[in-house]
């Protein structure tokens, strides 16, 4: 980046998401002879760099420059991603100079880090201004992905629909299709080929999904966003229009929908009726994607999509991962870009993405971690420059793709509905968390709806498995992670029964038959050297605070409540090595703090007891 933040005063407005991803095609020379020309991407900010954007602040990007994009472009696809935020907020963007829009192009809650793609004109001097909404500071990353020459004309984003103010009508039910005639608003002429939206559904009360697709037509089997009850979703959007008008379909429960304009195409998107080209819930273009697979899927010849062309326009979508995991899609024949797409954790979580294809008509998709099904609908293409050869085989690149689910199984069906909690409230929405927890394999003891330290440890358990800030208290986000996790959490051990101690994680778990069945908090030995009282034999007693790793057998156990040793109390331990012993504490915190047992609460420790789930001779593997 070339230049400094500008911080200026910010007047704060709620504001729902606006956002097209792209992905560079491999160089600065367009994929086609006028419109959309995708490059490597390139970034133009990165404020870890020299330091955050406070919390109701504005500041600026230069663009022009970089990566090639000249002062000429009409319009830029920006990936913004927001690192480590303090708090709940959204960032909007748009050409610096221009009045700042009442949306936003990328949400997100405290500590969260997110990407999205922004499409947008320039302003002064080729900068786009960035405002931070919420109350704390945040990181900011800029990286320009593409720029336009011709065909798209970005205005500044407009709401077309809101039902929440009888703007397009009232609230759609359940399996309702409602047309929006679009030409005519915002500048938007008779002649439009195609528009860049941004929907959202606000509050719904069932989980569903919308689709979008040109008036008159039949409705496709696609869908553009996914959401369950009471959370608010939006996603980008790219429709033909057809008589001008495009039609929204809501299939369950009812909900209220945002449209906001971003743009509108007069070339450089050939608009097709959204068609899709993979899905591996039915075995179309494979299966289920395994851990570190890449996958050539075929794109030309399909859904509309001709030889010559040099891109396109897709909606991808990530089904239900096993584990916390990253897309990345890219033009096939090229080395996979160092960026991300989808940043699936749970549930089900689409993203529109441009996309050069390859020689073969191709693109190249890539899973990082877990299992995950996998939808890509086709929505639109771009010219490119002579013609493709199109095959339509799609295939794996180098790692084999699996029916299976890695070993995870799934969770029961949520049907209790809950909010954020905290240490100290009961109610009922607290024993609907403990279901869930209980559910998903976080242990707790039973449902009595108090919030206590068992039912904080399990919160703990599944903020550390889901990389998520690790508090005991249940924020919104981590409450809709919890209710849209559709497997249980994975221990590295397939085989056998163990005791797991996974110190990078500082998570306990246990397996039987190689399925795991329960999860737990656990803190382990802080590696610090000590020099403390001897508790039991008086004196003092030295040594490092160091939980060994290997695999071990549980040797002596003591049953009678607390036992004193030399460094404490420890309640009814089981040891595997040496002094070392899974063990009952009043205290388990979120990071390493013991001198080298495993600790759990108390209340775990009798259930062992009582259940002998860490039988004498019992297998112990610990591990970094």
């Amino acid at each position: 980046m070339t230049g400094k933040w500008a911080f200026l005063a910010a007047t704060l407005v709620a504001a729902p998401l606006s956002v097209l991803l792209s992905v560079g095609t491999g160089g600065a020379a367009s994929a086609a002879p006028a419109g959309f020309h995708a490059i490597t991407p390139a970034r133009a900010l990165d404020t870890r760099s020299f330091g955050p954007l406070g919390g109701g602040l504005e500041g600026w990007a230069h663009i022009v420059g970089v990566g090639g994009v000249p002062s000429t472009a009409t319009a830029v696809s920006l990936n913004v991603t927001v690192v480590d935020p303090e708090s709940n907020g959204f960032l909007t963007v748009w050409p610096q100079g221009a009045p700042r829009p009442s949306t936003s192009n990328l949400n997100f809650v405290d500590h969260q880090t997110v990407a999205n793609m922004v499409t947008t004109s320039l302003g002064t001097d080729g900068n786009v201004a960035i405002l931070n909404s919420s109350v704390g500071a945040a990181h900011i990353i800029v990286d320009v992905s593409g720029w336009y020459d011709s065909g798209f004309h970005p205005v500044v984003p407009t709401r077309l629909m809101d039902t929440r103010s009888n703007l397009g009508g009232t609230t759609i039910g359940a399996g309702e299709t409602r047309n929006l005639t679009v030409a005519g608003l915002a500048g938007v002429p008779a002649g439009a080929t195609a528009v860049a939206i941004n929907v959202t559904a606000v509050n719904p009360t069932n989980a569903g999904f919308i689709t979008v697709w040109p008036a008159g037509g039949g409705r496709p089997e696609a869908s553009n966003l996914n959401f369950v009850a009471g959370l608010t979703v939006p996603n980008m959007v790219t429709v033909g229009l057809t008589g001008g008008a495009l039609s929204i379909f809501n299939a369950a429960g009812s909900t209220d929908v945002l449209v906001d304009l971003s743009g509108w195409y007069d070339g450089a998107l050939h608009a097709v009726t959204p068609t899709r080209i993979m899905d591996t819930r039915s075995s179309q273009c494979l299966v289920k994607m395994g851990p570190g697979e890449s996958r050539l899927v075929a794109v030309a010849g399909q859904g509309g999509v001709p030889a010559n062309a040099g891109a396109v326009s897709l909606n991808v979508t990530a089904v239900n991962p096993t584990q916390p995991t990253f897309l990345t899609v890219w033009p096939s024949g090229q080395s996979r870009p160092t960026a991300s797409n989808l940043n699936p954790i749970a549930g089900i979580v689409p993203n529109m993405v441009a996309v050069g294809l390859g020689t073969d008509g191709r693109i190249a998709l890539y899973n990082d971690a877990g299992v995950v099904d996998v939808l890509i609908d086709v929505n639109g293409w771009y010219d490119g420059i002579g013609s493709v050869s199109p095959n339509s085989t799609c295939e794996t690149v180098g790692v084999k793709p699996s029916l299976a689910t890695n070993g995870a199984d799934p969770a029961l069906a949520n049907n209790d509905s809950f909010h954020a909690a905290r240490y100290g409230q009961s109610g009922p929405n607290v024993a609907a968390l403990q279901h869930r927890l209980y559910e998903l394999g976080y242990w707790v003891a039973d449902f009595d709806g108090y919030y206590g330290q068992v039912t904080g440890q399990a919160v703990l358990a599944f903020q550390k498995y889901m990389g998520l800030e690790r508090t005991g208290n249940l924020d919104e986000w981590s409450a809709f992670l919890l209710a849209m996790q559709s497997y249980k959490p994975l221990a590295t051990s397939r085989t056998g029964d163990l005791a797991e101690v996974d110190k990078g994680k500082q998570l306990l778990f246990f397996v039987r038959g190689g399925k795991t069945v329960w999860t737990l908090n656990t803190s382990t030995g802080s590696d610090v050297a000590y020099t403390e009282v001897n508790q039991r034999d008086g004196g003092s007693i030295m040594g490092d605070a160091h939980t060994p790793t290997g695999r071990f057998n549980v040797y002596q156990a003591y049953s009678d409540g607390w036992e004193k040793g030399q460094l404490g109390e420890l309640y009814r331990p089981r040891y595997f090595s040496g002094g070392v012993a899974v063990h009952g504490a009043p205290s388990i915190p979120g990071y390493p703090a013991s001198h080298g047992c495993v600790r759990v609460s108390t209340t775990f420790m009798d259930w062992v007891w009582d259940t002998n789930l860490l039988p004498m001779g019992g297998n112990v593997w610990v591990h970094d």
